[in-house]
């Protein structure tokens, strides 16, 4: 539909926007989901959108969602947001700097949501024994399945 009202693809971030407004009409009657939305942006980058169930949203580096988030988005924090992380002696107090963020590459990325996976598996009964990851490239998308403990 918004091809043909606009002339063109839809952007991820038009996507973002219009998956927003869907959940905010239902607001009074939500749909209770956690909505998580990833394409490549106008600039060909990722982009994450994370959503709560009235339409709130905001692009992130990163997010967890299901039944294991509690436990696989500290992780993230530390590893890609790099949260209170600082570099070693560059001041005290709020001096700090904090350390550099940069992109990973695909498979430091795949490695990371594999290491996520198996922290989660061990504490959390409800994560499954594998994992379906979905890897959004220019190229399209490719289906990886990974096997987690098993026991």
């Amino acid at each position: 539909m918004y091809r043909y009202r606009h002339g063109k693809p839809m952007s991820v971030k038009a996507c973002a926007q219009r998956l927003s407004t869907i959940l905010y009409q239902k607001r009074f009657f939500p749909y209770y989901v956690y909505a998580i939305l990833g394409g490549l942006d106008e600039e060909g980058k990722g982009a994450v959108y994370s959503y709560d169930p009235v339409g709130s949203y905001e692009r992130e580096q990163c997010r967890a969602g299901g039944a294991a988030a509690s436990l696989i988005m500290p992780f993230l924090d530390n590893q890609v947001n790099f949260k209170n992380q600082y570099e070693p002696g560059s001041g005290v107090g709020h001096a700090l700097q904090e350390r550099e963020r940069k992109p990973l590459t695909r498979s430091e990325g795949e490695i990371l949501v594999k290491d996520a996976f198996d922290g989660a598996v061990e504490r959390h009964i409800e994560v499954g024994d594998g994992l379906q990851m979905m890897v959004i490239t220019r190229d399209g998308i490719e289906e990886v399945l990974l096997p987690l403990k098993k026991d």
